[in-house]
């Protein structure tokens, strides 16, 4: 407690008070006496006591005021009372503002971020860069300087940064003020779930209030697709060969193969993978020869795409090859496994034929209009196989079958190993011509269609004397 002192008048009772004696019985005086311990500064408590006297001197009661310092009240700063009455100085703000007699620094707040246009379902794919949407709010009471956010890929769990994926400049802002913007950053190849951070001020450099609110995450998952080449396969067409993988130069091929789209997900499926194109080649050693490239369009993940379609051969080409097929041939969507995308089918030999017309024969004489039984036997030469083909017959002035000639009719030849014979009787329907000597010929492969190593020894005729 305070000890009496009475501001100097310290041989005066507090319980009269002489120098107020002679003043009127009806006026009543309250004199105020204050008894001070320790100093009165900002820091420091002080008691006051009160004492209140009548108008004849008389003590009436007294109190004791303790003072509050400014760290009781809570300020920092400026001019405030003490809590009885006295002006009371807190000082100065070394940073920041004195707002409510407290010093104040800015509060810079990572208000959200997200990342629209590349998540797809929480999936992002099909692109090497990544829209991140954020924004950052000045508090309430001061401006902030400009400053910048720095964006992240996290751990999920831990929220350690494992990527850094950039940053933007943030404006200096008033307060209460909000900058918003969207960030395209480079997006590193990495698949699974992550923290896409944003961090506002992330070096610190501005003193701020709190730096608990300078940090927002949204989840990201990366989830690639995962292209796997499955089947693919190539034969000569039904009919045309003896055996499928038999094709003949500038003979035609067909092809199938099958697309698998698979992912990398591990907490849900994407829904659709990419457009892309599957490329078919023929190959041998080091060479690559390209069929055809086919358009894949956007389809459901997992599942599976087919195609196929036949195709001619180019001229020139023989040899023993292998069908291949390619999945984004040029890396055009980015893959969880890239290793996948080329898958080799069956082999296939290309050849160059040789249809020889072996034998020949017909009746010497007809009447003219009446039919004739005609004979012939081809064979598949040069030690090739021969596709399908037709055997035409013709009637004509020389001994040169070309089809010029009247045509008499057909037969079919089935593709034939190599050395093989076809050997087949046609009866043909004569046409009523005048009498006279003609020719009665055999032509292999008159729509000229097949390449050949020999094509003169496609032919073969025999004379007719018609009546």
């Amino acid at each position: 407690m305070a000890a009496s002192a009475h501001s100097g008048r310290a041989n005066v009772s507090p319980g009269r008070w002489p120098m107020v004696a002679k003043a009127s019985s009806a006026l009543r005086l309250m004199i105020v006496i204050l008894a001070v311990a320790g100093t009165t500064t900002g820091t420091a408590q002080t008691s006051i006591t009160t004492y209140k006297y009548d108008a004849s001197g008389h003590l009436q009661s007294q109190s004791l005021c303790t003072t509050q310092t400014c760290t009781a009240q809570g300020k920092t700063c400026g001019a405030i009372t003490d809590g009885c009455g006295r002006p009371l100085e807190c000082g100065a703000c070394s940073v920041g503002a004195c707002i409510s007699n407290v010093c104040t620094l800015p509060d810079l707040v990572m208000v959200s971020i997200s990342a629209p246009g590349t998540i797809y379902y929480n999936n992002a794919w099909m692109s090497d860069s990544l829209d991140i949407l954020d924004t950052v709010t000045a508090g309430t009471l001061l401006s902030t300087p400009a400053t910048t956010v720095d964006y992240y890929l996290s751990d999920e769990f831990t929220g350690q940064h494992l990527y850094s994926l950039g940053s933007r400049d943030v404006p200096s802002l008033n307060a209460g003020q909000s900058s918003t913007a969207t960030t395209t950053v480079p997006l590193p190849f990495v698949h699974g779930i992550y923290r896409l951070t944003g961090h506002v001020n992330p070096s610190g450099v501005i003193a701020e209030e709190t730096y608990s609110n300078n940090v927002k995450d949204d989840t990201l998952v990366i989830s690639w697709p995962d292209y796997i080449m499955s089947t693919v396969s190539a034969a000569s067409p039904a009919g045309v060969s003896y055996d499928t993988s038999q094709i003949n130069q500038g003979g035609e091929i067909e092809f199938q193969y099958s697309v698998t789209a698979g992912y990398y997900n591990p907490d849900s499926p994407g829904t659709e993978a990419p457009p892309t194109t599957v490329a078919i080649y023929l190959v041998w050693d080091q060479t690559s020869i390209l069929l055809a490239s086919d358009d894949i369009p956007m389809f459901s993940i997992p599942h599976w795409w087919g195609g196929g379609a036949t195709l001619t051969l180019p001229v020139g080409l023989t040899g023993h090859y292998s069908i291949q097929a390619i999945v984004d041939p040029a890396n055009l969507v980015r893959e969880y496994d890239e290793t996948n995308n080329v898958f080799t089918g069956n082999q296939v030999t290309i050849y160059t034929p040789d249809l020889v017309m072996a034998a020949f024969s017909a009746p010497t004489k007809a009447n003219s209009g009446t039919k004739i039984t005609v004979s012939d036997t081809v064979t598949a030469g040069n030690g090739s196989p021969s596709p399908s083909y037709r055997v035409n017959y013709y009637l004509s002035s020389s001994p040169t079958v070309t089809t010029s000639g009247t045509y008499l009719g057909s037969r079919w030849v089935p593709g034939l190993a190599p050395g093989a014979s076809s050997s087949a009787s046609t009866t043909l329907q004569l046409p009523k011509v005048a009498a006279g000597n003609y020719y009665v010929g055999a032509l292999a492969d008159a729509t000229q269609s097949i390449i050949e190593s020999d094509k003169s020894n496609n032919a073969r005729s025999t004379p007719i004397s018609i009546k």
